[in-house]
């Protein structure tokens, strides 16, 4: 670790593994531009935690990301009931993050990976009640995140295909899947999602989920790959 007297905060290896990445040499100039916007951001991040805000700016901008955590219902705790939702806005700031209380019985809390506690959903409000706040936050946003599709699905909430920007999805982030097709030659049959994990180790440098997930952790891990691509992603949907 590095003090930097001048702002008063530790300057960790990852930040600096981090910083490098994103400035490493790009295909097009507003490649190299949105690359270098990230970096300089995370340069003035005040805290040594891996994943931290941007900055101090809490307002709500066109981009936010969201990222929710699951708990297991019914027999074995098979089927997932949301637990917890957080939000982002395009700085890595928290707009929302509360945990949900279930409509039925927990039968697995999954702390392990999830986070997520019985004293946690104490008092919780209802998923209607988090519904609300959530779709009022996302109406008219570019949302971002890792695997929205059973995010959206536990919320029960639709939002325009045009306006979601998911990492499990964009091809930079997928590998390609092959399977066996006669006298064991291998074909290409579509691209497979990732472990989002994976994806910041390899793009940003720095390691997550090292132990049980946070939702705010991961939707700021989701958002940074997205700025990073963030020029080449949005001219590709046009």
């Amino acid at each position: 670790m590095e003090q930097n007297s001048s702002r008063g905060f530790v300057r960790t290896r990852n930040w600096e593994e981090l910083r490098w990445n994103i400035r490493a040499d790009s295909h097009t100039f507003a490649l190299r531009r949105e690359r270098e916007y990230l970096a300089n951001y995370l340069e003035h991040t005040r805290t040594e935690s891996d994943v931290q805000a941007m900055n101090d700016n809490r307002a709500l901008t066109r981009n936010v990301a969201l990222d929710c955590e699951m708990v297991g219902v019914g027999a074995g705790g098979k089927r997932s009931a949301l637990a917890r939702v957080s939000i982002v806005n395009d700085y890595g700031n928290v707009l929302l993050d509360t945990y949900v209380m279930p409509g039925e019985v927990v039968t697995d809390f999954r702390t392990a990976v999830s986070g997520v506690r019985p004293c946690d959903l104490h008092g919780s409000p209802s998923l209607n009640e988090v519904r609300l706040q959530v779709g009022r936050l996302l109406k008219g946003r570019i949302l971002i995140g890792h695997g929205l599709q059973n995010d959206l699905k536990c919320l029960m909430i639709e939002h325009p295909k045009k306006h979601i920007r998911d990492t499990s999805q964009y091809r930079i982030f997928t590998r390609k899947q092959c399977a066996k097709r006669g006298y064991g030659k291998n074909k290409q049959s579509g691209r497979k999602a990732r472990k989002l994990r994976d994806l910041v180790l390899e793009h940003l440098g720095l390691k997550v989920q090292c132990q049980s997930h946070s939702s705010v952790e991961d939707a700021r891990c989701a958002l940074y790959l997205y700025h990073k691509y963030r020029a080449q992603w949005e001219e590709e949907m046009i």
